[in-house]
């Protein structure tokens, strides 16, 4: 049958038999279901990017951003208190963990860092609402008693905000907490705070009540040690939601990650000029043998366990690649027997060094919190051949990895510098010889921090941080299941 033969009508038929009807949805439930994204989106934005400045804050005061209380000290530091010191000392003893070791040039200089830390009311509302309050009988009558409570809750009260009164101390004492960060307005934090715990129909002139109850509260209120020590009370009362831990694992390991695809991509001797001395050495590599004392092949022939982490085989190439031989009492409890009679037969050295796995490892120290003997001299001494900005830009972790890098064989002591910050020059190279030569390793110090670096990092990730293979970068959190929630 020709193609002409077909019969147009019976085509038609079939199109109009077979064509179903498509089912579109209303314009106003597409518009609303695209707004909802829309705002789900900006409020996620918000909590990653104010999650994001408080893991530089406290990279920048040397706190653990994982610890049960790192909210609280960062506050602390940065509340309407004269005496934040001391409200910091007050807030942070938990009896549990090792005394936080705060880097006192940052906080002498926290006016000259004012972009660097939190200052938003953004940001710390979208903390704040990682918090809630647990608050005791026996607490709660002892705050009833303290004036600057009593004078909060008789301000709440003037300024016509009864419904946070009646809704018990707890929220009272949230209420409270709001008006603690300094480089904010208090009647604008009593305002979001009132916007986001009561009912709209509560919400009535909401702005001026605010202005009223901030002024009367504001009018008693001085920033002395009785108005220090009831902040300090108040912020006892408050604990971490679990989401908070979460949302921060997920953005800790995602910059984690994007630093390490960066490292592998940008390396600092391929900015700027090409250099022809290090093509040559490229060259030269090349033609040569494959080495047989890379990090790989000394891990094969240690013969590690499967429950064996990478960290920990990483530390132990650490402790074989020293020039002075450290305290094995101090990692002798991580291994068997069997590896360390291993490692004792090598004589504990190694003849040529993997230079990408030492800088690995070094770069895995996020905090500090064992005291190093001559780390304050390092830091006089050997950072000068750094401009100003970038010897206010290191962090205290940096500093302890600069450290450790001055201590490192000279064959690969430029290259795990250099991964730290790439900046090398005469001045750098002539300190840091002088100060190997007339100082100690303090290499006990430096295990310790190693070795919570990596405990610390460990709990983040949970139980799936061992393997001899490693897949991700040493001391990184797992991947957490999904982006920042809301609390």
């Amino acid at each position: 049958m020709d193609v002409f033969d077909v019969s147009i009508g019976r085509v038609l038929q079939v199109g109009l038999v077979t064509r179903q009807p498509m089912s579109v949805a209303p314009v106003s439930d597409r518009h609303a279901r695209r707004s909802e994204n829309t705002r789900r989106s900006v409020v996620q934005n918000t909590k990653e990017l104010s999650l994001l400045k408080f893991l530089t804050v406290c990279k920048r005061f040397n706190i653990d951003a994982l610890h049960p209380r790192a909210f609280h000290m960062v506050l602390a530091l940065l509340s309407k208190t004269e005496s934040t010191i001391e409200l910091f000392e007050l807030v942070s003893r938990d009896g549990v963990s090792d005394p936080v070791i705060l880097d006192m040039d940052v906080v002498g200089s926290i006016s000259a860092l004012h972009d660097e830390m939190m200052h938003s009311v953004s940001d710390w509302v979208a903390l704040l609402g990682y918090m809630e309050c647990a608050v005791s009988d026996a607490d709660e009558q002892a705050l009833l008693e303290d004036v600057h409570v009593r004078r909060f809750i008789q301000s709440l009260e003037v300024g016509g905000l009864q419904q946070i009164v009646q809704t018990g101390m707890s929220n009272i004492l949230m209420c409270m907490v709001y008006t603690f960060p300094a480089q904010t307005q208090i009647s604008q934090m009593l305002e979001r705070f009132v916007l986001a715990t009561c009912k709209e129909s509560e919400q009535k002139d909401v702005e001026m009540r605010c202005l009223r109850a901030a002024s009367h509260y504001m009018d008693a209120v001085s920033s002395g040690t009785a108005h220090m020590r009831s902040m300090a009370a108040v912020l006892a009362t408050m604990r971490n939601r679990d989401v908070f831990t979460h949302d921060l694992r997920f953005v800790l390991q995602r910059e984690e990650s994007i630093r390490a695809i960066s490292e592998l991509t940008e390396s600092p001797e391929c900015s700027g000029r090409q250099s022809l001395r290090l093509v040559v050495q490229e060259r030269i590599k090349e033609k040569m043998p494959v080495s047989t004392h890379t990090f790989e092949s000394w891990r094969s022939q240690m013969q590690f366990g499967v429950t064996t982490s990478l960290h920990l085989q990483l530390l132990l190439y650490f402790v074989a690649a020293q020039t002075a031989e450290p305290d094995m009492g101090l990692v002798r409890d991580m291994y068997t027997s069997t590896i360390l009679e291993r490692v004792d037969r090598r004589n504990g050295t190694l003849d040529s060094l993997d230079q990408a796995a030492l800088s690995r490892l070094i770069k895995t120290v996020r905090i500090y919190k064992h005291s190093i003997a001559n780390l304050i001299d390092f830091r006089v001494q050997c950072l000068q051949g750094f401009s100003v900005k970038t010897r206010l830009s290191l962090s205290l972790a940096q500093v302890v990895q600069l450290y450790i890098c001055c201590f490192q064989h000279k064959s690969v002591f430029e290259y795990v510098w250099k991964q730290v910050v790439p900046i090398m020059n005469h001045t750098i190279t002539t300190s840091c010889e002088r100060f190997r030569t007339s100082n100690v390793f303090d290499s006990s110090a430096v295990l310790r921090t190693l070795i919570d670096s990596n405990t610390i990092a460990s709990a983040a990730a949970g139980p799936s941080d061992s393997g001899s293979s490693g897949a991700g970068a040493p001391g990184l959190p797992a991947s957490a299941s999904g982006s920042p929630t809301a609390p």
